[in-house]
This record gives C-alpha cells, sequence and structure tokens, in this order.
C-alpha cells in the first residue's frame, strides 16, 4: 500500500499514475505521452487525456507520503534533567492521531518531572508507541560551615564547597 499525503522529503519508493485506458492521447505535467508514468518523487502531477473527437479533460494529483510509524517515531533517549528544566518531547509530523500518557493529543509535550512519558501515534501507514524515562539529577548538598564572624586582623575565612563540581559561582561573580 502506498500512502499518500502529508509530504515528506524522502521518497524511497516508485508509484504508478495511471490515466485510464481508451483515451487517443495523453499528456502528463512530466511531459509523458504514456497512458501511466511511474514516479519516484512527491509532488502536484497533471495528466490532460484526449478522446477520439479532440475534447479533454485533465485530473490531478498531490503525492506526498506518510512516514512509517514504527520505523520512524522516536520521542528520545532516557534523559537526566535538572530540577526546573523542561524537556520538550517531540513525536514528528505527519501522523493523523496522536496521544501522551496523559491523554493530550499534540504531537509536542512539555515534560518537567520526573516519570516514564510514552506517546501512541497513527497514520495510514500503521501505529507505534515510543516511551522515554525522565530523571532528576541528584543535587548534592554543599555545606560552607556554620555563619561566623572574623576579625580584620584574623585575615580570612576559608570556604570550601568540596570537590566535584563542573564549575563554581560565588557571589562576587568569581
Amino acid at each position: 500500500m502506498q500512502c499518500a499525503f502529508a509530504p515528506r522529503l524522502n521518497f524511497s519508493a516508485q508509484l504508478t499514475l495511471d490515466a485510464g485506458s481508451g483515451f487517443v492521447s495523453y499528456l502528463w505535467n512530466t511531459g509523458s505521452s504514456t497512458s501511466s508514468i511511474t514516479i519516484d518523487t512527491i509532488g502536484f502531477f497533471w495528466v490532460e487525456v484526449f478522446n477520439e473527437f479532440g475534447c479533454s479533460t485533465i485530473d490531478s494529483i498531490i503525492v506526498g507520503l506518510y512516514p512509517n510509524a514504527v520505523e520512524n517515531l522516536e520521542i528520545g533517549n532516557d534523559t537526566i534533567f535538572c530540577y526546573g528544566q523542561q524537556i520538550i518531547l517531540n513525536a514528528g509530523s505527519g501522523y493523523t492521531f496522536y496521544e501522551w500518557q496523559d491523554g493530550s493529543t499534540d504531537s509536542l509535550f512539555i515534560a518537567d518531572t520526573t516519570g516514564i512519558y510514552y506517546v501512541h501515534v497513527i497514520n495510514p501507514c500503521g501505529e507505534a508507541w515510543d516511551t522515554i524515562n525522565l530523571s532528576l539529577y541528584s543535587i548534592t548538598e554543599i555545606e560552607l560551615g556554620n555563619d561566623s564572624s572574623v576579625c580584620v586582623s584574623d585575615g580570612f575565612v576559608l570556604l570550601d564547597p568540596g570537590m566535584g563540581f563542573n564549575s563554581y559561582m560565588w557571589q562576587d561573580g568569581s
């Protein structure tokens, strides 16, 4: 079965368009004059057919492609994210039906909590499901010590948040 409409750029199959028999001549927008043509691209196609009296009629078709639901659905790898971040899950385009774990039906889903998220998609070429597990990075508590006062003559107090962080930012921007 060839699926049509919802144009996609990587059309890798061939499709035969047939204007039928019983006409004296045929003229396709591709320049062909046969009763049928085989195409390997998506796009707009038309044919003009002529009968034995010279009368003609034109018909046209837009050919596109639905993605193969089972092969193309991918909402991402399991992901660890930081508290306060949002992850945008994208089921892609070209499907006629979307349903996420919460019942929403958009192609996109914004996730901001940990958990397992899934989407179910359908188009005329099939249906598919995909799942992603989102987890939060555990935030390591840092301890700089008790609040303290220091005398000018004492010099300084060493503050040490500990090792193991990718970066450090102090109140003075350093």
